[in-house]
């Protein structure tokens, strides 16, 4: 007790003489010093008086917020019971989640309750009861709003006999609509973001403009391209065709009406159809005016003097053009079969809808389709709720941000242009007690809600009353300790309620400080583990979508190549079908004028047959003059028909000299050539003649040259026998000359017998030494004829 009044009467030091004066020597150590002097300098608050309720040893003291120059690292809660252990991402049973801005708050920085919409001007935020009851109720406003957000999210709201048609987008036009997005993307986030950082007369005063002018021009897009551009050209009356193409390429608004003109021209109608097309005044207007020109339709004059009356015919077909909010009493040009709403401005429940849909029959409603581009602006404000004009804006800058990458991009289920245009006439046409409307309906945009655990505010309110009054007594309801009810209410300031006790012995206060830093360092480590997969992840997308936009942009030359090549096609095959229609008009016309020209002529001859036939039977002179003008004309007549004759007869003649004439001139050339012929022939004969004479010499002569080389040869063939005979016969003799004198009957003894070896030069009769060797004797014998 001494010690510690020792201690309280010492003058507390400051978080600078602390740190100057730090003892500690590891980290922990000059941290919890630090702490300890911080909430040391720290005065209790005066509005609070002590209380009677009991605490525990380790209370959690009263502490000031750490501020970001002094490094404090937080800690993280003190729990009464151990967490549950946490594996990977899971955990056993869901753990109540406190909002970072709640745990966080800062008086100063009222920014970090996000987007509750609650002014904290009329709050009173001195103590941390207050601000914990302040973000809760922030929280359940802004749970409440998305909950109803959810809840009235029905999809795309239409009245009765109103229908929706989603259409795509042209690529330039989606690159317009991003850029425009894009520019704008800065001040989309702070309009998003910045309902709880300010007050709602800041917002409409400087975002919320900003932020209707871009839906607007993101509308224009939608509609038209050149809405957007400042001033309009005037096109003369030879260009409103090249307007028309303009806008079917530009807008499947546009092409949408183009394929109903087209549909309605190709259809037998048997009642005529009335269209009224209401749109945006001014330049809109305009704009439909020009393409209702360029489609060959007739504007018909006012027959109000002194009032624009916006009425296009053909046929059976007529446009008739309403501005939006018009006036409710100008009746319409014909009784209207369908209103097509071309743009954002078209509200059904305006008097002058009301009284267009009513016209012919107060039971029976004029159906209204509506022209949208799928996943735009105009198609996500009409699957908003009904809210506040600031809350509703906001929604609609949120979600037409967020679907701004499928803008354009129609359902799968979804028709082509042309199918729609030819569904609806066919819609149009069926009996009216019996239609139906078979084009798909149109799908619901999804509202993304952020999640946020539905215990924040609950678990928020449990900690204002339990930072009020708390009973701390034993484990599993023992009985609170009485030595300590003396003891006051401690309050821990809000932004501080993560710190734990200093009053704990240093070594359990070690344990927790260093246990959660283990704890925070494994969660970093995971943390940058993720943060590592995610971008790796996102480097992937991003280099995929650069290989898309790269296709795309390969693509996008082709496309147009094709797209403008197909228009150019169409419009020559209409001006071909124009200028058949006109040249078949033109055809009849002169069928007709040839017609009415022979029954006058026919006519006139009656007439004059009748004229001369009265004055022949009036007799006197005129009829003696008529009958001799009569004879002259008989005569006339047959004089002309025998000059007629004479003169067929002198061209027959004339053309029978000539023929004589060239079959004279044919005869005579054959003649010449067929003397030519002969003398050709006589030539060849005699040419031939001596060719036969020489060609037999020539063989007699080879014939010749044959024999004689043949003596030559059978000439030099019997020299060399003779040569070789007589070189035999002088071997012959030879041999004759040099054989010795033999005994062939000596019998005496002591003789030489007949053997093969006593005598190898004899020539005698067997005396070879084997049966396939000759001897000397036989070589003429066997001489081989060359």
């Amino acid at each position: 007790m001494e010690g510690s009044a020792s201690n309280d009467s010492q003058r507390p030091q400051s978080v600078a003489e602390a740190a100057r004066n730090n003892p500690g020597t590891t980290f922990l150590e000059r941290m919890t010093y630090l702490r300890a002097a911080e909430r040391a300098s720290i005065k209790p608050l005066q509005s609070l008086t002590e209380s009677e309720t009991p605490s525990s040893a380790g209370d959690i003291e009263p502490s000031a917020p750490p501020t970001a120059a002094e490094g404090v690292i937080p800690l993280s809660v003190r729990h009464d019971k151990a967490p549950p252990a946490r594996l990977g991402h899971e955990t056993a049973s869901p753990v109540p989640f406190v909002a970072p801005q709640a745990l966080h708050y800062n008086p100063d920085q009222p920014a970090l309750l996000g987007e509750a919409g609650v002014k904290l001007g009329t709050t009173n935020l001195s103590t941390p009861t207050a601000s914990l009851e302040l973000a809760a109720q922030q929280l359940d406003h802004g749970a409440s709003f998305e909950k109803r957000v959810m809840e009235e999210h029905k999809g795309v709201s239409l009245g009765s006999f109103e229908f929706a048609i989603p259409l795509s987008m042209d690529s330039r036009v989606k690159d317009d609509y991003d850029n425009t997005l894009e520019e704008m993307s800065k001040n989309i986030r702070k309009f998003v973001a910045g309902s709880a950082s300010s007050t709602g007369a800041e917002i409409e005063d400087s975002l919320a403009p900003q932020m209707r002018r871009m839906i607007e021009r993101l509308d224009n897009i939608s509609t038209h391209p050149d809405l957007n551009l400042p001033d309009q050209p005037s096109s003369g009356s030879l260009e409103v065709e090249k307007e028309a193409s303009w806008a079917e390429y530009s807008s499947s608004k546009f092409q949408f009406l183009g394929y109903f003109i087209d549909a309605v021209s190709e259809a037998s109608l048997a009642r005529p159809i009335h269209v009224i097309v209401m749109a945006k005044p001014g330049t809109t207007i305009d704009i439909l005016t020009k393409y209702f020109l360029g489609k060959q339709l007739e504007k018909n004059p006012s027959e109000v003097p002194g009032k624009q009356q916006s009425v296009f015919t053909s046929g059976h077909l007529s446009f008739e053009l309403r501005m939006a909010g018009g006036d409710p009493t100008a009746t319409p040009f014909k009784e209207p079969s369908i209103i097509i709403a071309l743009d954002s401005s078209f509200n059904a429940s305006d008097p002058t809808v009301i009284q267009l849909r009513t016209t012919s029959s107060p039971d029976r409603l004029v159906p209204v389709v509506r022209l949208i581009i799928s996943n735009t602006a105009e198609h996500i404000a009409l699957c908003l709720p009904e809210f506040s004009d600031l809350d509703k804006l906001r929604l609609l800058v949120k979600y037409t941000n967020f679907y701004s990458s499928v803008a354009g991009e129609v359902q799968d289920d979804a028709l082509g242009v042309q199918e729609n245009a030819e569904e609806t006439l066919r819609y149009l046409l069926s009996d009216p007690d019996a239609r139906e409307w078979t084009l798909p309906d149109v799908e619901v945009v999804g509202i993304p809600i952020s999640e946020q655990s539905s215990l924040e505010p609950e678990q928020l309110r449990t900690m204002s009353a339990s930072r009020q009054k708390r009973w701390l007594g034993q484990d599993d309801g023992e009985e609170v300790d009485i030595e300590n009810s003396s003891k006051r209410q401690r309050m821990t300031p809000f932004q501080d309620i993560t710190h734990i006790s200093d009053s704990m012995k240093g070594q359990t206060q070690g344990t927790q400080e260093a246990s959660p830093l283990k704890s925070q360092g494994k969660s970093d480590t995971a943390e940058n583990a993720e943060t590592r997969e995610l971008r790796a992840t996102l480097e992937d997308l991003q280099n995929r979508l650069q290989a898309v936009e790269a296709n795309f942009a390969n693509l996008q030359h082709r496309y147009e190549s094709k797209h403008e090549l197909y228009h150019k096609i169409r419009r020559e095959l209409n001006q071909t079908a124009e200028s058949a229609k006109r040249s078949a008009a033109r055809v009849e016309k002169q069928k007709e004028e040839i017609s009415r020209l022979r029954d006058e002529k026919s006519a006139l001859i009656k007439d004059l047959e009748e004229a001369r036939q009265t004055i022949r039977e009036g007799g006197g002179l005129p009829a003696d003059l008529e009958n001799a003008k009569e004879e002259i004309r008989k005569l006339s007549e047959e004089n002309s028909r025998l000059e007629r004759v004479s003169q067929q007869e002198r061209s027959q003649s004339e053309f029978t000299r000539q023929q004589y004439q060239n079959a004279s001139s044919a005869a005579a050339q054959s003649g010449i050539e067929v003397r030519q012929l002969g003398e050709q022939v006589e030539e060849l004969k005699r040419k031939s003649s001596g060719e036969a004479s020489r060609l037999k010499e020539l063989r007699t002569q080879s014939t010749e040259k044959e024999h004689l080389a043949r003596v030559q040869e059978l000439e030099k063939l019997l020299a060399s026998r003779e040569k070789l005979l007589m070189m035999k016969e002088e071997e012959v003799k030879d041999l004759r000359k040099n054989r010795p004198a033999t005994r062939s009957t000596s019998t005496q003894p002591r003789s030489p017998k007949f053997a093969g070896m006593s005598r190898p030069a004899s020539p005698a009769p067997n005396s070879s030494t084997g049966s396939n060797n000759l001897g000397r004797g036989s070589v003429l014998r066997f001489r081989v004829e060359p």
